[in-house]
């Protein structure tokens, strides 16, 4: 389940994350509780 999360986030995604401090292991938790989508509207707020 976490290696299907993971493979959603494109490059985009998990530049923006490095750059807010998120790894991937937030981004799989956030994913878990709100969705992809959730995670990169929060991402790009």
């Amino acid at each position: 389940m976490a290696k299907s999360i993971e493979n959603q986030f494109n490059s985009e995604d998990l530049r923006i994350a490095k750059a807010k401090g998120y790894n991937m292991n937030q981004l799989i938790r956030g994913a878990w509780l709100g969705g992809v989508g959730g995670v990169r509207k929060v991402l790009r707020d």
